[in-house]
This record gives C-alpha cells, sequence and structure tokens, in this order.
C-alpha cells in the first residue's frame, strides 16, 4: 500500500512537472514504479552525530537525481534528507 500512494504521488507529480527520470532500462519515463525509486536510494544513508548537547545530521550518497525526486515527496521529506531548512 505504501508503494501505491508514494508511487502514485510521484507519478502525478512528473506528469504535472512534465519531467522524467530514467527507469531500469536507462530509458526517461513519467510513470516510474515506485520499487524501482526506493531501489535508487539504497546506499543513501541519514546520520546523526551527537557531541555533548549538539547533534548534527548527515545524509551521505545523495546524488542530484535523488534530489530532484525527493523534492516532489514535498516539504517534510526534502527535511528528513536536510534540502529544506
Amino acid at each position: 500500500m505504501v508503494y501505491s500512494i508514494a508511487q502514485h504521488k510521484l507519478r502525478q507529480a512528473f506528469e504535472k512537472a512534465n519531467e522524467t527520470v530514467p527507469d531500469e532500462r536507462m530509458k526517461q519515463t513519467k510513470q516510474p514504479t515506485a520499487a524501482w525509486i526506493f531501489r535508487l536510494f539504497h546506499g543513501v544513508h541519514v546520520w546523526t552525530i551527537r557531541q555533548g548537547e549538539t547533534a548534527q545530521t548527515l545524509v551521505v550518497n545523495l546524488t542530484s537525481l535523488m534530489k530532484r525526486i525527493i523534492r516532489y515527496f514535498g516539504l517534510s521529506v526534502e527535511k528528513i534528507y536536510s534540502l529544506s531548512g
């Protein structure tokens, strides 16, 4: 169910923005599967480093394609990946 909701939301956003991303065969598409999009994010890590009262969050292995995709999921997801303030 989560895949279906994410896939529907992302496909709607891509269609509205006339945006494409590479699919599994590296062909541009406005209708990627959620499974493929989530697979793209394997290897991305969000680390929180704490030193006393101070905490810093680091996001590693995030590509420009991933950043573009994240922005279509909205502000709350952008905050998770430290893309918005």
